[in-house]
């Protein structure tokens, strides 16, 4: 098994016994299958395919590795054969993959698997998170209980470090359409509960966009191409908040307690997988709250990464990819969720 192996189609086809969507198994190998966060680009620009993270040894330490599958299961390939595999993310613009490897970004041709050098950061990279023209990417490294932003040039590979920020820094997000916002959680040390940020994409006006004051945050997204970011609420509070850049705050969903988001590339629709019950992925109108259930994830939705869910669209806005354990290993599988227009 090596890099630039294509390999059987490994899909399943069938259709959701609660609400008839129609699903598809992208992966089947029975070892780790999974993708990255709903913040993640995990679609190619035009929608064709879908990547994730496959451990394709049955060993201790097993090496992940970055696999990339037709939408419809078919055409599934092994982008890389190396050690070392952190954060990977679609380029907006090109059929490639940016990734993390040690302390180099590395960006890999999904159709002809060449792969290129972008940048080497000494502090490595936690999170990559490009903006929509392709020409930078934000990441952070944590030191000594503080966090450091920096912005790199993916054609010259040149980096500096756009912001100092005194406690650890996570879940770093350019804003997807326009680029022009970061958003960032810290941990408050009297609370010991994420705080939600905001950074210009120079690193001008940082400054604290939600306390908590609704509810302790759980995961977050922008909504793209508006001035806004939803986020759902432990489950104390639950349900999903917006949150304006300007500090405005409304509960768009109450009902449930809503896990990680994702919202579709025109900000206009949100999918949420759903927990303490699994309720199955909701679509939630960020506008009016309206939901509506899309299917069951049928995960164990335990302590590892790999059962979570963490929904993602596709760019087109017709698919939802998803992580399940529904069949007793973590696969990737993509359901249909109707067009974005």
């Amino acid at each position: 098994m090596a890099k630039g192996t294509t390999y059987s189609s490994e899909r399943r086809i069938f259709t959701d016994d609660d609400t008839g969507a129609a699903l598809v198994r992208l992966s089947g190998f029975p070892t780790l299958n999974y993708h990255v966060y709903m913040h993640s680009r995990c679609f190619t620009p035009d929608s064709r395919d879908a990547v994730f993270y496959s451990q394709r040894q049955l060993t201790r330490d097993s090496p992940r590795d970055i696999f990339a599958v037709s939408v419809d299961g078919l055409h599934l390939r092994q982008l890389t054969d190396s050690e070392g595999i952190g954060w990977m993310t679609c380029s907006p613009r090109e059929r490639s993959v940016y990734f993390a490897r040690g302390n180099a970004i590395m960006a890999v041709d999904v159709d002809s698997f060449e792969e290129k050098l972008i940048a080497e950061l000494p502090g490595g990279a936690g999170i990559i998170s490009l903006s929509n023209d392709s020409k930078k990417f934000l990441s952070f490294s944590n030191h000594g209980g503080s966090g450091s932003i920096t912005s790199t040039n993916t054609k010259s590979g040149s980096t500096e470090v756009i912001y100092e920020h005194p406690d650890p820094v996570g879940h770093l997000q350019l804003e997807p359409a326009r680029s022009r916002h970061a958003i960032f959680h810290d941990r408050n040390p009297g609370r010991g509960t994420p705080r939600l940020w905001v950074v210009g994409v120079d690193g001008s006006d940082p400054h604290m966009l939600y306390d908590g004051s609704m509810g302790d945050p759980s995961h977050f997204v922008w909504l793209p191409g508006e001035d806004a970011i939803i986020s759902t609420l432990q489950p104390r509070a639950q349900g999903i908040i917006r949150i304006g850049l300007g500090g405005d705050l409304e509960r768009i969903a109450s009902g449930q307690h809503y896990w990680h988001p994702g919202a579709r590339y025109d900000g206009k629709m949100v999918c949420s997988d759903t927990f303490i019950p699994d309720n199955g992925l909701y679509l939630v109108d960020p506008d009016n709250g309206a939901e509506e259930r899309l299917c069951l994830s049928r995960s164990s939705n335990s302590h590892p990464q790999w059962t979570h869910p963490h929904p993602t669209w596709s760019p087109d806005g017709s698919m939802v990819l998803f992580t399940s354990d529904m069949e007793g290993i973590s696969n990737v599988y993509v359901v249909q969720a109707g067009r974005g227009d």
